[in-house]
């Protein structure tokens, strides 16, 4: 049969489906608490989860979720997790700690273009917190480092050049 985590994994995805804000942070409180190993064979469904938290702008579902299963993932999957956290951060509201999972990303990318682009998500939230000399750091580093000719663009815009 089913695990019935999985069950929880589609009830959620349900609840968030139907608008049923507190059935949903129920059942991710529930899910976030396990402390069993998540088999791999269940993460493409904890990690789909968390991604549709994180579209629809819930920061703390989705970072409970995220820090359930960052320890069971591989590094590609666990930077999915933190481009979600990001993501929902962004949405909700905080840009200060979007920016610190971009930095994050940054900090971690195996890809020059992966890295600019980080640097130049996490410069519009620092920009957006009011921390303007940092995110001109971030540009700067944009303009500096990055091979990708729109985001070089983008952050000579930033900058005002």
């Amino acid at each position: 049969g089913t695990a019935s985590a999985v069950w929880d994994l589609r009830m959620a995805g349900l609840a968030l489906r139907a608008g049923r804000s507190d059935l949903l942070a129920a059942i991710t409180r529930q899910l976030a608490a396990g402390s069993t190993p998540i088999p791999p064979a269940q993460l493409p469904e904890w990690t789909a989860l968390t991604m549709q938290l994180a579209d629809h702008g819930l920061s703390a579902e989705t970072q409970l979720l995220a820090a359930r299963i960052t320890p069971h993932v591989d590094s590609a999957q666990g930077r999915l997790l933190l481009i979600a956290n990001a993501r929902a951060l962004e949405a909700g509201g905080q840009p200060l700690l979007a920016a610190e999972y971009h930095l994050r990303l940054a900090s971690n990318a195996t890809q020059p273009d992966a890295a600019a682009e980080s640097r130049l998500r996490a410069g519009f939230n620092l920009a957006r917190g009011g921390l303007r000399d940092d995110a001109r750091a971030q540009f700067e580093w944009v303009l500096k480092y990055a091979r990708e000719p729109l985001q070089i663009a983008v952050a000579r815009r930033e900058l005002g050049f």
